[in-house]
């Protein structure tokens, strides 16, 4: 290939930038023009495809695995929920099982999973609560009150804390859930900005 070699999207060969082969078409492309094309392009497998000979471009840069477990947060945090919430609805049933069925006495089937379930999230909300509440402690009850006994202090407490964590957490869950959120968009754009997916040049080329 000879030096006459231009780019097939702006039909110039004195730009800087790369002339490549991404695909099988025997012409050039410039990187920069390709990479805008993969951008602005409305057709769905622009990205990945040559729109002319519709070969799928070779990238080279993070592994896809690894960039569909970046990609999917919002689904680790689910299954870290439903994980959590099953071994307590477990918990939950086996305890009720012990004490004779208490709590889902009138329910069978579907009707007493979604007791369990929803005892489960409830004392899961009930949990961080406690949690909190110790950790605030300190603050909120001895320094402010010292005369206030801890129970009483306690009862003040506990259900404005539940009630907060409870509608945090559920907006919290909710902007994750919905896409608003991403908890590891820093990671992912550190990872891509050392290990940027770039096209592969099959053809180099080559000056007579």
């Amino acid at each position: 290939m000879t030096k006459d070699a231009v780019c097939y999207m702006c039909w110039s060969s004195t730009s800087p930038s790369e002339l490549i082969a991404p695909c099988a078409c025997t012409s050039y492309v410039h990187r920069d023009c390709l990479e805008r094309w993969r951008a602005t392009s409305s057709t769905a497998d622009a990205p990945t495809h040559c729109p002319t000979c519709r070969m799928r471009y070779v990238l080279d840069g993070p592994p896809a695995l690894l960039l569909w477990v970046l990609g999917h947060g919002r689904l680790y945090i689910a299954v870290a929920v439903l994980l959590v919430l099953g071994l307590q609805a477990l918990l939950l049933w086996q305890l009720d099982v012990y004490a004779g069925h208490p709590l889902a006495a009138d329910a069978s089937g579907a009707k007493a999973t979604l007791v369990y379930v929803g005892a489960s999230a409830g004392l899961l909300l009930v949990l961080c609560g406690a949690i909190l509440v110790r950790a605030a402690q300190s603050h909120l009850i001895w320094e402010r009150h010292p005369d206030q006994s801890l129970l009483d202090a306690l009862l003040q407490h506990v259900i404005l804390l539940v009630l907060v964590v409870g509608g945090v957490g559920c907006f919290l869950i909710y902007l994750v859930g919905s896409g608003q959120v991403d908890i590891l968009a820093p990671l992912k754009a550190r990872v891509l900005a050392h290990c940027d997916q770039r096209i592969r040049n099959l053809r180099p080329l080559r000056y007579n």
